[in-house]
C-alpha cells in the first residue's frame, strides 16, 4: 500500500498528498479489535440499499469514462470487452445521474462512519460478487461468467 498510494502523473484522478505510513502497526495485536462483516456486499449495514450500490457504480462508470474517454473514442479495441462496457457506460449518464450519484454516496458514507465503523475497528466484505475464475478458464476478451450469463451486450461491431 505504501508503493501503490503515490501520485502517479500519468493519471489524472491521481492525488498528490502525504502518504500515511502503513505498514507501521504490522505486528500489533488485534486483541480487542472489534471486526465487523456483512453476510452479502453491504447486507446488513441498516440504511445501504440496492439504489445506493448502484449509484455506486455509476459514479464509478461515470468516473472512468471522463478519465478514458479519448482512448475509448479513438483506440476501443484496446480495451477487453468487460473493461469497455463497464466505462462506456459512463458515456450514457445525464448531469442529473451523476448528481444523485454523488448525494447518494455522501450518504453512504455517513451511514458506514455512523453506523458501521463507529463501532467496528475494521469491515470484512465482498469485493465481487462472484468468485474469481482461474485465470486459464477467463478468456483475455470476455466478461466474467456473472456478466456473460447477462447475454452479449456488447455494442462494438465486430466483437461478438
Amino acid at each position: 500500500m505504501n508503493v501503490i498510494a503515490a501520485v502517479d502523473p500519468l493519471d489524472p484522478s491521481s492525488v498528490d498528498a502525504p502518504i500515511p505510513d502503513f505498514t507501521g502497526q504490522i505486528g500489533q495485536k488485534l486483541k480487542g479489535l472489534r471486526i465487523g462483516y456483512a453476510r452479502g456486499l453491504f447486507a446488513g449495514l441498516q440504511g445501504v440499499s440496492n439504489e445506493v450500490v448502484a449509484t455506486g457504480r455509476r459514479s464509478s462508470a461515470n468516473a472512468a469514462y471522463a478519465i478514458h474517454e479519448d482512448n475509448l473514442r479513438s483506440r476501443p479495441l484496446d480495451y477487453g470487452r468487460y473493461t469497455y462496457q463497464r466505462m462506456i457506460a459512463g458515456a450514457t449518464l445525464s448531469a442529473a445521474d451523476i448528481t444523485q450519484a454523488f448525494r447518494l454516496r455522501r450518504e453512504l458514507t455517513r451511514i458506514l462512519n455512523t453506523e458501521a465503523l463507529a463501532y467496528h475497528g475494521a469491515l470484512l466484505t465482498a469485493t465481487a460478487l462472484t468468485p474469481a475464475p482461474r485465470l486459464d478458464e477467463f478468456p483475455l476478451d470476455w466478461p466474467p461468467p456473472s456478466i456473460a450469463a447477462l447475454g452479449d451486450t456488447d455494442c462494438r461491431p465486430g466483437l461478438r
